[in-house]
């Protein structure tokens, strides 16, 4: 919502156009010798900024202000801060662009090192008491202050090659909030966020079909601790539940040719299958895939669920955002965004449009409850038919229609209303269904929080542009006539509320004297981007779509210093053609877990093959790798084998439970649900599913206790 340009102690902000003007007026301030910036969108979390006729050791900074409605991910909230352009791969059957090309512009060059680097401070203000601040990206230091926090990075100039994430948890965090701000002088808008508990839906048996991203760009740990994941989710389906998987590449392939009851057959056959998976199918044509899952007839008893772990790096964004939209009615999907470059706009688009949900594995961070979160709304049906009831007030709701949310998860919806009439205190009511949670709006005293007209005017924006789907995104040009009417819209509050969409750009113009104009013609510098951490391995040639490329080696310290600054060159007037420099690729605001359990242990191990007693240790329970280790040894029917893992837990009560476990071998799956209650009760939502699977296994098989042994 803000564009402004330093020159010396001059200071210029720019102003949002229409696109093609704002196009024009940075090429006629170009052919006149003036200072001239562009701040274009080529997809809604990727933008290009165009600096032109910079005037010999001429020193420019650049100031972009956004605003970005926050995520919640579990107890916690996610800031983000992208660093970096992934390399995207182009579809071979893309449609014809105009100008530029995706493959050109989003492999621009990339080098595996750059000579500028990222320093960083973070203001944590506004917030109830602060309970942990973690960043699974980066190291931080952290201040705590009167009502807030300051995050600075350990290091002062971080590598540009990997996503800032800052997990942000405080008290009352998951408590419903209405905030109300002026709008100009005729309007109020209101955030207002609702907090939905679990209504106690019964779970339903699904088909679900796991739908992996073999593509190069995700070699090294990427594939890895997606097949980690994957092994994670198989444990969390249920009997009952059909399952498949289908791993996609530049071609896709699936495990079987139809989906699987899961049973223990199919589970340790699944297990056998993802070991052999690896990054090796070339580029991500994710479209061809999700096209064979939707054209194949459901299931009539269950309900299709799909698990999609993918980075998201690919330029037909609105062509598979699109087509899951389409499909919703019959796919539901649930998509995971893995490693240190993923593409939010996608992932988050995709779940979005098919009424799923999204959660992000970025290095470092712990991948099992995210993937616990997941099944938890996998297995119980969404929140449908939701709306707002705002009472007495007159409202333009973003979004109008509300997508399908799970019990648990947040909702947050903006609208704008005239101030006229306008007062007092309003009850405000979510409906789904029979339920109904209440929240009272205060409209006594309104903020002065320009943030708020901007996020629901982003919204809106955002509501249009998914349900207009053109096919071509941003490169699709047309000729100056009346524009339809949804154009239009998106235009007035590009403009109004000073946000870059598809059809507005920011722009600036430094106007100089005759004697300070650009007489020399520009040259055209595309400032590199450095290549995201671990990409592909980082050590392959990489594939654009239209071919291979290679990463050209590391600047030497010498040529870093003397590099000069990016210049524009002079363009035809020629509007088709629009090839700007780079001078920075930003994401706007919008993840792979290493090392953090062994193999599952297969099968049940025979009392006789284990030690009389396993080593004195810690309190494994402490340890949440020794939990999952555990989880991990669940059998598909819900049982637990005796295995090494248990064993770590039980220590001294090992020979008491192998007694009880020869008269009834069921006690075992009976010790681990008491174990879990008794000494894991602080990482329950981590194991509640695997207790309850046990549990329907243990009334069927006479439910025995083993209370008196733990």
């Amino acid at each position: 919502i803000g564009f402004r340009i330093k020159i010396d102690a001059q200071i210029i902000t720019g102003e949002v156009q229409e696109k093609e003007e704002a196009f024009e007026t940075y090429d006629d301030a170009m052919s006149e010798g003036h200072g001239a910036f562009l701040l274009d969108q080529e997809r809604p979390n990727i933008f290009t900024a165009s600096v032109g006729n910079l005037n010999p050791k001429q020193i420019v900074e650049i100031e972009i202000t956004y605003v970005s409605q926050l995520k919640n991910e579990g107890k916690a909230i996610r800031f983000f801060i992208p660093t970096t352009v992934s390399p995207r791969y182009t579809p071979t059957k893309s449609p014809p662009q105009l100008g530029e090309s995706d493959a050109e512009k989003f492999n621009s060059p990339r080098w595996l090192t750059v000579p500028y680097g990222l320093s960083l401070k973070v203001d944590i203000q506004n917030m109830h008491r602060i309970i942990a601040l973690e960043s699974p990206s980066h190291t931080i230091r952290t201040r705590y202050g009167d009502g807030g926090a300051q995050i600075e990075l350990s290091q002062s100039d971080a590598a540009l090659n990997k996503d800032f994430v800052l997990l942000i948890e405080s008290e009352q965090s998951d408590k419903p909030t209405a905030i109300v701000s002026h709008d100009g002088d005729e309007n109020l808008t209101a955030l207002v966020t609702f907090c939905p508990k679990s209504t106690d839906l019964p779970e339903v048996r699904s088909e679900v079909i796991f739908l992996l991203d073999c593509s190069g760009s995700m070699g090294g740990n990427s594939i890895r601790e997606a097949k980690r994941a994957l092994q994670l989710c198989i444990r969390g389906l249920c009997e009952g539940d059909t399952f498949n998987l289908i791993c996609f590449g530049s071609n896709f392939k699936a495990m079987w040719s139809s989906s699987k009851a899961y049973d223990q057959k199919s589970l340790e056959e699944a297990q056998r299958y993802i070991e052999g998976i690896d990054a090796n199918l070339g580029g991500t044509e994710i479209l061809s895939p999700l096209e064979h899952i939707t054209n194949q007839r459901p299931d009539p008893e269950r309900p299709r669920q799909v698990i999609l772990l993918t980075d998201g790096q690919v330029s037909n964004e609105d062509a598979v955002i699109h087509h899951c939209k389409k499909n919703a009615s019959n796919t539901r999907i649930f998509s995971f965004g893995i490693g240190s470059g993923v593409s939010e706009h996608l992932v988050r688009g995709i779940a979005r449009a098919s009424r799923g949900a999204t959660e992000f594995i970025h290095p470092k961070e712990r991948i099992e409850p995210k993937v616990l979160r997941m099944f938890g709304r996998l297995s119980t049906p969404a929140l449908t038919n939701i709306q707002v009831d705002w009472g007495e007030l007159t409202v333009e709701q973003s979004p109008k229609v509300i997508p399908a949310i799970f019990g648990g998860d947040p909702l947050t919806v903006f609208a704008r209303f005239p101030k006229s009439g306008a007062g007092g205190i309003h009850t405000l009511t979510l409906r789904a269904g029979t339920s109904e949670w209440p929240l009272a709006l205060d409209l006594r005293s309104p903020q002065e929080n320009p943030s708020i007209p901007a996020l629901w005017a982003r919204e809106r924006i955002r509501e249009i542009e998914e349900i207009e789907h053109s096919g071509s995104g941003s490169q699709q040009r047309r000729q100056r006539k009346a524009r339809p009417k949804k154009e239009q819209e998106i235009i007035d509050l590009g403009c109004r509320y000073g946000l870059i969409t598809r059809l507005t750009s920011y722009v600036a113009v430094e106007t100089r004297s005759d004697e300070n104009r650009t007489s020399e013609r520009s040259h055209l510098r595309k400032i590199p981007i450095a290549l995201t951490e671990d990409w592909g391995q980082s050590s392959t040639p990489m594939h654009s779509g239209t071919g291979f490329f290679s990463l050209p080696p590391p600047m030497p310290m010498a040529a870093q210093a003397a590099a000069p600054p990016p210049m524009q060159m002079r363009r035809p007037k020629a509007r088709a053609s629009r090839s700007r420099p780079l001078f920075n690729r930003i994401p706007s605001p919008v993840q792979a877990i290493r090392n953090m359990f062994s193999p599952p242990t297969k099968g049940y191990t025979k009392p006789e093959s284990i030690p009389d007693r396993p080593s004195p240790n810690t309190n494994p329970s402490n340890d949440l790798d020794e939990l999952f280790k555990l989880l991990m040894t669940q059998n598909a029917d819900g049982s637990f084998p005796l295995s090494e893992v248990l064993m770590h837990w039980l220590q001294d009560r090992f020979e008491t439970v192998n007694t009880a476990m020869h008269i009834n071998p069921d006690i075992i799956t009976s010790v681990v649900v008491a174990l879990l209650e008794k000494e894991a009760p602080h990482n329950r939502a981590e194991w509640k599913r695997a207790a309850d699977k046990a549990r329907s296994y243990l009334q069927q098989n006479g439910n025995p206790s083993a209370d008196h042994l733990i």
